[in-house]
């Protein structure tokens, strides 16, 4: 198969899979074979060994894989952004990787996981907001977690949940009144 700028759109579909009905998705595709084109795409080539008759079909020795390395540079900075808050599937996007290269790179640096969950400080915040009658949801979406996420806070703190008919304050209403008429 041609190699660089020159790669056939043929070449590139026998790599990953012969006729283009693979299990492969249409973005991989693209991906490979802009790579193709631009020469980026790299190989990996497999020792000389004797062909093994296989009834199946012709048995690959050139085995094409698209590549993204990123430089010193781009791996600072995307320590930088992923320090600066951004999300590990949002910096996958953005440098064209997959989110586990972006953890793999972090994991290289030293860089520590986010905590899952709320920091202590939303945990006390997310107790006050509770008390003032905000539901367990609208707190969650407020610091982006789960309404499940902020109850298992305040129950850790030992805040009193409130029960399904219970308005702010303790009361329960004694009949049901439409918002709307």
């Amino acid at each position: 198969m041609r190699e660089g700028p020159r790669a056939s759109l043929g070449g590139l579909l026998a790599s990953v899979g012969g006729t283009g009905r693979s299990c492969h998705t249409r973005a991989s595709l693209k991906t490979l074979i802009k790579r193709g084109k631009d020469g980026t795409l790299l190989s990996s080539r497999t020792s000389p060994v004797a062909v093994i008759p296989d009834a199946r079909g012709p048995v690959a020795h050139v085995i094409e894989k698209a590549v993204t390395p990123l430089n010193e540079d781009q791996v600072s900075q995307l320590v930088r952004d992923y320090m600066d808050g951004d999300l590990v599937s949002m910096l996958a996007a953005r440098y064209g990787i997959h989110r586990v290269t972006v953890s793999e790179h972090l994991r290289r640096r030293n860089v520590p996981a986010r905590v899952k969950g709320l920091l202590p400080s939303e945990a006390e915040a997310s107790a006050v907001l509770y008390r003032e009658g905000y539901s367990l949801a609208s707190i969650g979406k407020h610091f982006g977690v789960t309404a499940n996420t902020v109850r298992n806070a305040l129950l850790q703190s030992g805040t009193r949940l409130r029960g399904p008919n219970e308005l702010q304050g303790g009361a329960v209403p004694t009949a049901w009144q439409p918002t709307h008429t």
